[in-house]
């Protein structure tokens, strides 16, 4: 099987080796794809579905070890708010297909958590029980781009232990964001409550996003 085109990979080339390469493209073998990167000019609900349709793809693919991990990278957004709305329900509805990051050049990350004594602890592999993570990283957000991208990279290395514990300290002192899991659940099981909740975040761009989530709460009659 073949996966769909991605614009990078971060590609282990110690044990497995490149298929071939013509031009701008390369083929390689899934089990030495560590994480594989999909770039987007500007982010929207299109764009979004795309990234979530090729991680779909790359992931029911089977491999020999461990599933790829997927990100998106994205230029600019015109409504990170509602960006983030969208990767939140959908990966509600396909967690085990959802990249495990999106970065919007300096405005901010999406990714994935767990909650760990009231912590938000960064996880990779996506699964039911992470929680989607809005992170406000403004001018670092390159930055912690590379961290996350680098930590990947390292993943079963002794390196690999010095990132998990800094980022621990690092991810305690960010600002971060996540949806309530009663509003999760009742966007995922109403589509009218999905279509009500996303013209709250249609509204509001520049704001805050607890300002739109508010509306969103009372708009599917959540208190």
């Amino acid at each position: 099987a073949q996966s769909p085109k991605f614009d990078g990979a971060l590609v282990d080339r110690i044990f497995w080796p490149r298929i071939f390469a013509d031009n701008n493209t390369t083929v390689v073998m899934l089990d030495s794809v560590l994480a594989a990167i999909e770039v987007k000019s500007s982010l929207n609900k299109s764009e979004m579905n795309d990234i979530f349709s090729k991680c779909a793809a790359l992931r029911r693919m089977l491999a020999l070890d461990k599933r790829p991990l997927v990100t998106g990278f994205a230029y600019e957004c015109a409504n990170s708010n509602l960006s983030f709305f969208d990767f939140a329900t959908s990966f509600s509805y396909s967690p085990d297909h959802s990249p495990s990051l999106v970065c919007i050049l300096n405005q901010s990350i999406f990714g994935l958590a767990r909650v760990d004594n009231g912590a938000l602890l960064p996880v990779d592999e996506p699964h039911p029980d992470a929680i989607p993570v809005l992170f406000t990283t403004n001018e670092d957000t390159l930055l912690m781009y590379l961290y996350f991208l680098s930590r990947w990279a390292t993943s079963g290395t002794g390196i690999a232990d010095l990132f998990m514990r800094y980022s621990a300290d690092l991810f305690s002192h960010m600002r971060s964001f996540h949806f309530d899991a009663d509003f999760l659940d009742a966007v995922a099981t109403d589509k009218s409550a999905l279509a009500a909740a996303r013209k709250c975040f249609e509204r509001k761009r520049k704001v805050d996003i607890d300002h739109p989530y508010g509306e969103a709460r009372k708009s599917i009659g959540l208190l």
